[in-house]
């Protein structure tokens, strides 16, 4: 398998179908049952990390509600990496960890896409406070 191959060398992918393995879990079907698991674990990853962040700001004496930049956009994030990425320690041969373009990619997505909702949310008189 390319990817294997790929990530045993180090080799970050340039071709797209190399990322076929984040995306789609692989061939049926292990791909359905490895896809499955990794959204499992990315969803409560990012309930788990966002814990950590509200934990974390109630520490740094932050009121509720008031905002807490980068921390309020990244937690989630980092949880939902951090959880999804376990089962590579124990399956490496049908689990990948996070490729860093994956990683870099939603480090930048994710506060662009919080911070545009939140201010159109605001706009539109759905939130009280454009954070």
């Amino acid at each position: 398998m390319i990817a294997i191959e790929g990530i045993s060398l180090g080799i970050i992918y340039t071709n797209i179908f190399d990322y076929q393995y984040y995306f789609i879990g692989g061939s049926f079907p292990v791909g359905i049952f490895i896809i499955i698991i990794r959204i499992v674990l990315s969803a409560y990853g990012a309930a788990f990390g966002d814990l950590a962040g509200s934990f974390l700001k109630r520490r740094v004496n932050i009121e509720s509600g008031a905002p807490f930049w980068i921390v309020d956009q990244l937690d989630f994030v980092l949880g939902s990496i951090i959880l999804a990425s376990i089962p590579s320690l124990f399956l490496p041969g049908f689990y990948f960890v996070p490729d860093i373009n994956i990683v870099i990619f939603l480090m930048i997505l994710t506060p662009s896409v919080s911070i545009i909702a939140n201010t159109i949310a605001y706009i539109i008189g759905l939130k009280d406070v454009p954070w």
